[in-house]
C-alpha cells in the first residue's frame, strides 16, 4: 500500500487489495467467534493485535505515529467490508472505538502526548475510548 499522502495515493489496487485483506479477516478472526463472544459478552483481546498487524487500526493516522494515511474512501470501505463480513457491529464499534478515542488527542494534544497514547493503540497494545456518553463504559 502506497502511504507516501494521506488523500491521493491509494490507488485503486490498493483499494482492492485492503478490501480482500479486511474480508478475509472478518472471515476468519471475527465471523466465527461472534456467538461465543456474544455469550460471554466480550471478544479476545488478541482481536486488538490481529487488526494492528495487518494495519488496520492505524488506517488513517500518520505514520510518524505508527499509522498509515489513508483517505476516507479507504476507512469507508474498511467499514463496510466488516460491517458486511465480520457479523457483529459491537465488535467493530468496540475494535475500532479508538477512531473516537484518538481524534481529541490528535486534534488538541501536544506532540509529546500524541506519542505517548497514539503509537500503543495502533499496535493494539492499548485500547482508546471516549466515554462521554456511557458513564457506566
Amino acid at each position: 500500500m502506497n502511504t507516501a499522502d494521506s488523500t491521493t495515493d491509494f490507488s485503486t489496487e490498493d483499494l482492492q487489495s485492503l478490501q480482500a485483506t479486511v474480508e478475509r479477516f472478518a472471515q476468519q478472526a471475527i465471523a466465527p467467534h461472534v456467538p461465543a463472544w456474544e455469550e460471554a459478552g466480550q471478544f479476545d483481546r488478541s482481536l486488538y493485535t490481529q487488526a494492528a498487524e495487518l494495519g488496520l487500526l492505524g488506517l488513517g493516522y500518520p505514520e510518524h505515529l505508527g499509522g498509515t494515511p489513508a483517505p476516507w474512501r479507504a476507512r469507508n470501505m474498511l467499514s463496510q467490508t466488516l460491517a458486511r463480513h465480520g457479523g457483529s457491529g459491537g465488535v467493530m464499534a468496540s475494535l475500532f472505538s479508538h477512531n473516537i478515542g484518538l481524534p481529541p488527542v490528535m486534534a488538541h494534544g501536544s506532540a509529546e502526548l500524541q506519542a505517548e497514547v497514539v503509537p500503543p493503540v495502533l499496535r493494539g497494545e492499548r485500547i482508546a475510548a471516549l466515554a462521554i456518553t456511557e458513564p457506566g463504559g
